[in-house]
């Protein structure tokens, strides 16, 4: 896009075609397959890197959404985030971190996770867990072990902060049984 030195530069926008009858087109963006040979192990995939440009004065960094449409007469649509399956070594992480300020009036990003609501029966379901264990592990008799949950606040560095609290709790019924 174009680059200015006054007020914005210039815009991208990537849009499939609609369709007055049927489904709008699709948006597929990635990377080849690596190769199987090359020096060592072999190639790896190409990496996908989204992020906005930092900001070099005092107005914030771009913001960036993930979102899918709102239908009319449908559900709405799915959202998956995966981590690709390897058959050689650990698997693949998943990181979700919140920004960090240094400023001294401040406080660090948060992260919140809501379920959907519903004018007419539930909201949705939130589930937190650790996948099944293994039956085989090499070189031993027994099996693997599911994975850790561990749920904590930070340390507070120092002697006049209180660390931070847990809680947990279910909400209160208007008139049937609290949860």
């Amino acid at each position: 896009a174009g680059k200015t030195g006054g007020t914005t530069g210039g815009y991208v926008t990537i849009m499939t075609g609609s369709s007055t009858v049927t489904s709008s087109g699709g948006l597929t963006i990635g990377t080849a397959d690596a190769g199987a040979v090359g020096p060592g192990p072999g190639g790896i995939s190409g990496m996908i890197t989204m992020s906005t440009g930092a900001a070099t004065a005092t107005g914030p960094s771009g913001a960036m959404y993930f979102g899918t449409g709102t239908s009319v007469g449908g559900r709405g649509g799915d959202m998956s985030m995966l981590i690709g399956t390897g058959n050689t070594g650990s698997g693949g992480s998943f990181t979700l971190a919140a920004g960090e300020t240094t400023a001294a009036s401040g406080t660090g990003g948060g992260i919140t996770v809501t379920t959907g609501s519903s004018t007419k029966t539930s909201s949705g379901n939130l589930v937190m867990q650790t996948a099944d264990a293994g039956t085989v592990v090499p070189g031993s008799v027994a099996g693997g072990v599911s994975g850790l949950i561990i749920l904590s606040t930070g340390d507070a560095t120092q002697a006049s902060s209180d660390s931070g609290s847990i809680w947990i709790g279910s909400g209160v019924s208007a008139g049937g049984k609290d949860g």
